[in-house]
């Protein structure tokens, strides 16, 4: 396994566990919250990684395999959608902290990101190491 997938798995490990101990902390407590902006540290700098040094091979490789670019729009359509629900979550995190539905905001946050990290280790990343990881 290449270094630059074993990084982003440990990444994904991160921001999971993360979310997870918010869940047992409880979102709407204190250190709920503090963990829950540390997640949000750790999912920016993870997603800055992807975007720097992940997606350009991949995208280059894409050129010349037209199911990888269709793979990789999907992807892209998905992560887009992600990032929007994610952003606004964390832009209106100070109002959705008081909310009565914070909860839900939340545990719909937890989904979007497990089943998109469940997905980029199932389908990405073997593509990943199909194309580039040649030891």
């Amino acid at each position: 396994m290449s270094a630059l997938i074993e990084k982003l798995k440990e990444e994904h490990s991160l921001i999971i566990s993360a979310l997870e101990e918010v869940k047992r902390l409880k979102a709407d407590t204190k250190d709920g919250q503090n963990k829950l902006l540390k997640a949000k540290d750790i999912l920016l700098s993870h997603i800055e990684r992807e975007d720097a040094e992940f997606y350009p091979p991949i995208l280059m490789a894409a050129e010349k395999n037209k199911y990888l670019k269709q793979t990789l729009n999907m992807f892209a359509a998905d992560m887009s959608a992600i990032s929007s629900f994610v952003l606004d979550f964390y832009e209106q995190y100070d109002i959705l902290k008081t909310d009565p539905d914070f909860s839900y905001r939340f545990e719909d946050l937890v989904t979007l990101l497990t089943t998109r990290v469940e997905r980029e280790e199932r389908i990405l990343f073997p593509r990943y190491e199909d194309l580039f990881d040649h030891d």
